[in-house]
């Protein structure tokens, strides 16, 4: 089934995500084609970041006890995400969400990026976002594929500086073992290291690296 909206056009009619835009028939439109028109309040917005226009949601249950910030992986974007949504809309978090740079409804060159160190300018503009919003805490940070990636810098460089003050949810992150390549001649399982949920910053960058 064709779309029924024009992601350029759609992102060029939002008023900034901040100001909780009442849905167009464009925006329902592209909520209905990836069965994002879910019971709860929600909207669709703009922001900037790194030079890019950015397209942002959000969900709201009617009494949100904490808020989780959603982060897409590669070739990915928000509409595909539905069952995380609806996971977090269960467990009475807002949710909030953007395209990254290339990606989805988001500008620029299509699935690229100069620079990793552009999805950290991403993240701290959604933390942004978040804090004029004014959605309750504690803040709860998922991340999948290139997304648990953002999560990990975000997590080795900002430590106890991060906004992050609840859970951290990985799902297949873009990162690999810094010994990765014993296992191809048969590293033990009983060899690898295990880190505690209490691993410090130190020991968490020790094992594992980007991919």
């Amino acid at each position: 089934m064709p779309a029924a909206f024009h992601p350029d056009h759609l992102r060029l009619s939002l008023l900034p995500l901040t100001a909780r835009q009442p849905l167009s028939v464009e925006a329902q439109d592209y909520q209905r084609f990836y069965g994002l028109n879910l019971s709860v309040h929600s909207w669709l917005g703009g922001f900037q970041a790194a030079g890019f226009d950015l397209v942002g949601q959000a969900w709201l249950p009617d009494q949100p006890t904490a808020t989780l910030f959603l982060l897409h992986g590669y070739y990915d974007h928000m509409g595909l995400y539905r069952h995380v949504i609806e996971w977090a809309l269960k467990q009475g978090f807002a949710v909030i969400s953007c395209d990254l740079p290339g990606h989805g409804l988001s500008s620029g060159e299509r699935a690229s990026i100069s620079d990793f160190a552009v999805y950290q300018q991403v993240l701290e503009a959604l933390f942004e976002q978040v804090r004029t919003l004014q959605l309750p805490r504690p803040w709860h940070l998922c991340g999948q594929s290139t997304g648990g990636a953002i999560a990990v810098d975000h997590l080795l460089h900002q430590g106890a500086r991060s906004p992050i003050d609840g859970q951290v949810i990985l799902l297949a992150p873009l990162v690999r073992p810094c010994s990765w390549r014993w296992w191809y001649l048969g590293w033990p399982s009983s060899a690898v290291p295990r880190c505690s949920a209490s691993a410090d910053k130190a020991l968490f960058a020790l094992y594992f690296r980007f991919g």
